[in-house]
């Protein structure tokens, strides 16, 4: 399926965008394999080896008259998991001016450098993004209304602004955690264990950013925040050997900071961003911040290397493996044309926060004994494609 997919979509890559005075329609994907050192799951990759992660999205824009434009985007999605066909974002864009257009329905986020080409491999120099950022912190869409403009002040620095509102869609996570360990006196100590399929949305949402370029675009800096109360809808839960039913819980309002700033040349492109979120929790306030530092270079002309180091961690438990994650990760890309790149990573992690064990079996097993592995090596192939 894979080899099937980047054959069927090469041809299409390798060419300018389909275009008409009326319609523009783009495509973004993917495939990867993924295997790591220990019986950890982390991003595509497994103990064992996959080769499962597929990822395809569709654009389309419509311009069906003067100043209103209508964007969709469809996107199918296959992986360890499962498949699964979703609408990204379906949204009506009225353009008044430059400094200001009225965007309607389900509009992409603006929310730091990557969130709104979230799906466009070839844009960024590993197969995926930072994911501190981008999978615990980012939403990825939201149902509502936005305002965006742009103005430059003595024609040197060009600002962009976004303030947006309505109900945000985060990204989904899969929750594998202890949920009480018991004693018995016959069958010793008995762990009782929830899996949990987790998707998170942000209700009363409102949020802003603000971009701003320097001459030459060398130099890029942005402002992020948005609010809203988080909960959660639970699609699958696992307690004590039998599912339970779906429901909805909901967490407060949480507050999401950043701070975003690129120096690009025609050889180095060097991107560092920070988020930080905090919540009021039983009258006192929650915090926990992630962030990374990414470089790429370019060798040849066909030829790139890049390097990445990411954190995140909490305030109040600096030493628990669950709470923390750091990586480090080296890439080489080999661009075969300007829309279509085969990139191989490393990626060493430590920490628990965000690999994990892949089974239900194994995580018993650790946390029975407390000896979860809180180091792991991933090792990443794949291709990208855009057009």
């Amino acid at each position: 399926m894979p080899i099937l997919l980047i054959l069927l979509f090469w041809p299409l890559a390798a060419q300018a965008a389909f275009t008409s005075d009326y319609i523009s329609l783009h495509g973004f994907g993917g495939w990867a394999y993924g295997r790591t050192d220990n019986e950890n799951r982390y991003l595509m990759g497994t103990e064992d080896g996959c080769y499962d992660h597929v990822y395809f999205s569709l654009n389309m824009s419509a311009n069906p008259f003067n100043n209103f434009h209508l964007h969709v985007q469809s996107a199918f999605n296959e992986s360890m998991d499962g498949q699964e066909v979703v609408l990204d974002y379906g949204f009506a864009d009225y353009y008044i001016s430059d400094k200001l257009s009225i965007m309607i329905g389900k509009i992409k986020t603006p929310f730091m450098f990557y969130n709104e080409i979230y799906d466009v491999g070839t844009l960024r120099p590993f197969y995926t993004l930072a994911q501190g950022i981008y999978y615990k912190f980012a939403a990825e869409a939201y149902q509502g209304l936005g305002l965006t403009g742009t103005f430059s002040v003595r024609q040197t620095w060009d600002f962009q602004y976004d303030i947006y509102g309505g109900k945000g869609e985060l990204q989904p996570q899969r929750l594998l955690y202890a949920h009480s360990t018991l004693s018995d006196e016959t069958a010793g100590n008995i762990v009782i264990v929830d899996f949990r399929e987790l998707t998170y949305f942000g209700e009363d949402m409102f949020g802003a950013r603000l971009m701003v370029s320097s001459p030459l675009c060398v130099l890029d800096v942005g402002l992020s925040y948005y609010s809203a109360n988080v909960g959660y809808y639970v699609e699958d839960i696992y307690i004590e050997g039998r599912f339970q039913e779906k429901y909805v819980e909901r967490y407060g309002r949480h507050h999401f900071c950043g701070i975003s700033i690129a120096y690009k040349t025609p050889k180095w492109t060097t991107r560092m961003e920070y988020v930080g979120q905090f919540e009021k929790e039983e009258g006192t306030y929650d915090y926990f911040h992630t962030g990374y530092l990414e470089t790429a270079f370019t060798l040849t002309e066909k030829l790139q290397c890049a390097a990445r180091f990411e954190f995140e961690d909490t305030h109040e438990a600096e030493n628990d493996s669950f709470e923390e994650h750091l990586e480090t990760a080296v890439g080489l890309n080999y661009w075969l044309h300007r829309n279509f790149v085969v990139k191989v990573s490393l990626h060493h992690v430590q920490g628990n926060s965000m690999a994990m064990p892949d089974t239900l079996e194994d995580y018993i097993t650790n946390i029975s004994s407390d000896s979860f592995d809180d180091t792991t090596n991933l090792f990443v192939v794949g291709t990208q494609f855009s057009f």
